[in-house]
């Protein structure tokens, strides 16, 4: 289920930079962070694993400055656009407004699939398999001296269906929530902190999926409600993780990839 930590050893200290796409790295990454951060070899993933990530700068956020390893965590499509818009659109407010950003509300329309790596990591929490440390600061609000930002993020991202004005030529548009509101919201609150110039900004973060109809929205909804409570369930969960959901090492299929978006 792992490396040898003797084998990383000698990968990690031969390496300049190490780009990491296996998870769930709470269950794979950890030494891998470890060894990056005392050899001085910069380090990139593409966890949504907040948690995961907050443990790893509190254990090794030090030792990775002194060494010189640059260690990014959230780089993936689950974290980068949402990301980038903070920081761009945060830029751009401050060199043309001279203001901080204090409000960010993001609305994604995504189609795609799911790999069997973003399903295990999934069970590792809903399972219990993995324990967030408890600190006594969030590790988010940490900056590289090692003081507590400023800057504080709150989620304020809706837990119902609600009706948004669209254009005529796009329909009647719903917002539901997104999945990975409560991780990019997670992303955003470390960026908006890193930010910081002593301002005490408190940035509002909403973000929500976007439906072109009432009956899209209701399906969409209640079918990821339904799945999630029965893959909690343990029969219908032992059915679905043998028979319907793919398995790690596998992801969506090249139909769902080519016809996949996110805007």
């Amino acid at each position: 289920d792992t490396l040898n930590p003797s084998t990383l050893h000698d990968l990690v200290q031969d390496t300049r930079t190490v780009i990491s796409t296996a998870g769930p790295f709470c269950k794979y990454g950890s030494h891998v962070v470890e060894f990056c951060a005392r050899y001085g070899t910069s380090y990139v993933d593409i966890t949504g694993e907040t948690g995961w990530n907050k443990e790893m700068i509190m254990k090794w956020d030090e030792i990775a400055q002194s060494t010189g390893a640059k260690i990014v965590s959230l780089c993936g499509c689950d974290s980068i656009p949402w990301d980038l818009t903070y920081f761009k659109l945060a830029q751009l407010l401050k060199q043309e407004c001279k203001e901080d950003m204090t409000k960010l509300r993001i609305y994604d329309t995504v189609k795609g699939g799911i790999s069997g790596g973003t399903i295990d990591t999934m069970l590792q929490f809903l399972e219990g398999r993995y324990k967030e440390p408890r600190y006594n600061m969030d590790p988010y609000y940490k900056k590289p001296n090692g003081e507590k930002s400023s800057n504080k993020t709150k989620d304020k991202s809706p837990f119902l269906m609600k009706a948004l004005n669209g254009r005529q030529e796009e329909g009647n548009l719903w917002s539901i929530p997104w999945v990975m509101s409560s991780v990019n919201s997670e992303v955003i609150k470390r960026s908006h902190a890193l930010n910081d110039e002593g301002n005490n900004t408190v940035l509002s973060y909403e973000e929500s999926w976007i439906q072109n109809s009432f009956k899209n929205a209701f399906m969409t909804w209640f079918g990821t409600i339904f799945a999630g409570t029965a893959l909690l369930n343990p029969v219908t969960g032992n059915i679905m993780k043998k028979c319907v959901l793919p398995k790690p090492g596998q992801g969506p299929t090249q139909k769902q990839m080519d016809h996949g978006y996110l805007l």
